[in-house]
């Protein structure tokens, strides 16, 4: 039923009332009570009233959920799906670059460099054999301006002392400040650069030989999506 045919219906029982009460009112044969007419006619014009602002505010309600229903919704994709292109581009670095290793953190590509292609044995200093991989990883980052780059230092459970590096805390977060350093000299924006040092309180192995212990000497670049409400 529409609303104009439902007001009619309302104006039409509400005049009934009105003739029933006046009806009732001419049998009584006590006095006309003016006062009382004047009571029964501000009773009528205020459902009147009423039922007019009912009807402005259902159209109003309709209207807007028409509008609504004709704005296209944005697609939300999950954090743990990843980005098409952003894989596409991540494999096609991993073929011009064989040195590189990579893990997917959800969504997020993390690149993992080994310590023998990046630093000595107990030393922060970026080695020859490191600098044309972290030149094509550099490129790469400027090309995904959307992400934010956590580099994250590691070492195994071999305590070190040393003048530089009184333990591994050092140790783990001066090799992950020299990575950020080459990074931001090869056009990477310092703004998005994160520094992390894990000590050998993050391990890949368990420590228990020498080739498990190599494994957990690295350096870790995740790449992570920005804050888009800053936009």
């Amino acid at each position: 039923m529409s609303d104009q045919k439902r007001l009619k219906e309302r104006l039409e029982h509400s005049e009934r009332r009105r003739s029933r009460i006046q009806r009732l009112l001419f049998r009584v044969p006590s006095q006309e009570d003016p006062f009382l007419w004047s009571m029964v006619d501000i009773m009528t014009l205020l459902l009147v009233f009423f039922i007019l602002m009912y009807a402005s505010m259902s159209n109003k309600v309709s209207a807007q959920t028409i509008a609504q229903d004709r704005i296209p919704q944005k697609k939300i994709i999950p954090v743990s799906e990843p980005d098409n292109t952003l894989r596409y581009d991540v494999d096609n670095l991993l073929q011009a670059n064989k040195a590189l290793h990579v893990r997917w953190d959800q969504a997020q590509p993390v690149f993992v460099l080994g310590e023998h292609i990046t630093f000595e044995v107990g030393q922060a200093d970026l080695i020859p054999d490191s600098l044309s991989v972290l030149n094509d990883l550099a490129l790469f980052i400027v090309q995904h301006s959307q992400y934010s780059v956590i580099v994250t230092g590691h070492t195994d459970n071999v305590p070190i002392h040393t003048s530089r590096f009184p333990s591994n805390w050092e140790l783990s977060s001066a090799r992950a400040a020299s990575v950020v350093r080459f990074l931001c000299d090869h056009g990477v924006d310092a703004g998005r650069l994160y520094v992390q040092g894990y000590g050998e309180h993050s391990p890949l192995e368990s420590n228990d030989s020498e080739h498990d212990r190599r494994a957990n000497r690295r350096v870790e670049i995740s790449l992570v999506r920005q804050n888009r409400q800053k936009v």
